[in-house]
């Protein structure tokens, strides 16, 4: 096959597991009960205030420095993040992009990522994810969709994401549009898919309707089929209007 598609996936928050990992750290060492739902702002120093209370040292330097084994090497995965890799590359080009401050952290990722039997098809250490362009990204963190050179963006669900407003981060990106995902494997079950439904909501958000086998499956659940009809790789893109 063709592979026509550039998709740029990445690893913290997306692949790899790590937020638990901190969770773990922060709650033993101060004895706290926090769990991902508490988890509400990507910055460290807001989400683990007590670290620079009690420590006197910043939550990044005591997590990413103090504690990059722990969390980049030994991390867990997300749920079948390998196998979805490897179902992805069977229909694009996949390359993983990731921020890793220091050389120590970007030696654990590329330990984890041996570990776990991460495929790929090309590894990017970059902390501008616009330097890459590619048909899809798929981040959890919304700041990196801003200015990105991607045509399509995937929102990885997380509890420091819930609140984003995703037409107005279309706006600041380079996107045509940014869907929102459960999990990784929520994405690469709808890129597989040879129909993809999305839906257009009236204040111009998208999102994912369905995925389906044949395209008098995909026409016969769409509430009105418009003029917008794309296509690329094997898959044919339908865009639908639904007042909701």
């Amino acid at each position: 096959m063709d592979k026509k598609l550039t998709i740029a996936v990445d690893v913290d928050g997306v692949l790899r597991y790590n937020l638990q990992t901190m969770l773990d750290l922060y709650n033993r060492t101060f004895g706290n009960d926090l769990v991902p739902d508490d988890i509400k702002s990507f910055d460290v120093s807001v989400s683990f205030p007590d670290i620079e209370k009690y420590l006197g040292e910043p939550a990044s330097t005591w997590f990413f420095q103090k504690h990059s084994m722990e969390i980049f090497r030994d991390a867990p995965m997300m749920d079948r993040a390998d196998s979805g890799m490897e179902l992805l590359r069977e229909i694009a080009n996949v390359v993983v992009i990731t921020y890793q401050q220091s050389f120590q952290n970007k030696i654990h990722t590329l330990e984890w990522l041996d570990n776990n039997l991460i495929g790929y098809d090309g590894l990017y250490f970059t902390k501008d994810k616009s330097k890459l362009k590619c048909n899809w990204l798929v981040d959890d963190f919304s700041d990196n969709f801003v200015g990105c050179n991607a045509e399509h963006g995937a929102l990885i669900t997380a509890p420091y994401n819930l609140d984003i407003d995703l037409k107005e981060l279309k706006e600041k990106s380079g996107c045509k549009d940014i869907v929102r995902f459960r999990d990784f494997r929520s994405f690469v079950d709808r890129m597989r898919m040879p129909f993809l439904v999305y839906g257009k909501k009236m204040d111009d958000s998208i999102f994912f309707t369905g995925g389906y086998e044949s395209q008098d499956e995909a026409v016969a659940n769409c509430v009105r089929l418009n003029s917008f009809e794309s296509n690329y790789s094997n898959r044919t893109i339908y865009f639908i209007e639904e007042n909701l």
